[in-house]
């Protein structure tokens, strides 16, 4: 079994899933897998995700939380990391989060921050909503957890990445 698995969604949006299939990549430590949930109408994402060696994994059904689903039923890590394609990893970060685990063995759930690289509205959607400088992405979860909760509600229609 592999230590962590990235989970991300794509939909007709090749160039930010190449960004985050190669963030992934230049990890430094390599216990991992990849899983792309992709809603997307050609095959650039799946020529992608055999370029990057990721499991590519087709939806069919509509939804965030069907999606997120689909990507946990793939999963086989012992943590699960839910990133959107949007973002991208520095390569120290499987490293920290390692370290993190280390530190707090007891851990079912972290929350990581992200720095923002643009000044977008959602950014100041995320600024406002929590109150910080930082938004909480991505969410890393025990696999196990998540399966015994049932997985992500597939009426949760918005903010489905937050547990």
């Amino acid at each position: 079994m592999v230590k962590y698995s990235f989970c991300t969604l794509s939909m007709n949006n090749a160039d930010e899933v190449d960004r985050i299939l190669s963030s992934i990549r230049s990890q430094k430590i390599k216990d991992y897998e990849i899983i792309v949930v992709d809603k997307s109408s050609d095959d650039s994402v799946k020529k992608l995700c055999k370029k990057y060696r990721a499991r590519y994994v087709r939806q069919r059904r509509r939804g965030y939380p069907d999606a997120r689903n689909l990507g946990l039923k793939n999963a086989k890590g012992e943590w699960v990391i839910w990133v959107d394609s949007d973002h991208w990893f520095d390569t120290n970060y499987l490293l920290n989060l390692d370290k993190c685990i280390k530190q707090h063995p007891d851990a079912d759930v972290i929350i990581t921050t992200q720095l923002p690289v643009s000044n977008t509205f959602f950014q100041h959607v995320c600024k406002a909503e929590w109150g910080v400088k930082r938004p909480f992405l991505p969410t890393v979860v025990k696999r196990k957890l998540l399966l015994h909760l049932g997985g992500w509600d597939p009426n949760q229609l918005f903010g489905e990445d937050r547990l």
